[in-house]
């Protein structure tokens, strides 16, 4: 007696698929339809990527004193942490008091 080879079934968009011996997976039919490109989908694109260069190349530009928003960012970053640890401390010292039983 011959032994036959297990069927697998997919759904794909609704309808049943059968396979043998190829395993398939099911993806939603907006994959499967090819997409169609439109005009202002790329002047969108277009404006996108001009935006991000110019606030790249604006962020990066030195100034007369030969540093940028960037090197601003990086030195004043540890001062701007300390003094966020320092105000969520001020504030939880603040909820002790207040929560504290009378």
């Amino acid at each position: 007696m011959q032994r036959s080879k297990p069927r697998r079934l997919i759904f794909i968009s609704g309808k049943k698929v059968e396979t043998i011996d190829r395993t398939f997976y099911a993806m939603p039919c907006y994959l499967l339809k090819p997409k169609k490109y439109s005009i202002m989908g790329l002047i969108k694109t277009a404006i996108i990527g001009a935006a991000v260069y110019g606030v790249i190349k604006y962020v990066t530009k030195k100034d007369s004193s030969g540093k940028s928003i960037v090197d601003d960012l990086k030195d004043n970053a540890p001062k701007w942490v300390d003094e966020a640890k320092r105000i969520k401390d001020d504030f939880i010292a603040e909820r002790r008091i207040y929560d504290e039983p009378i």
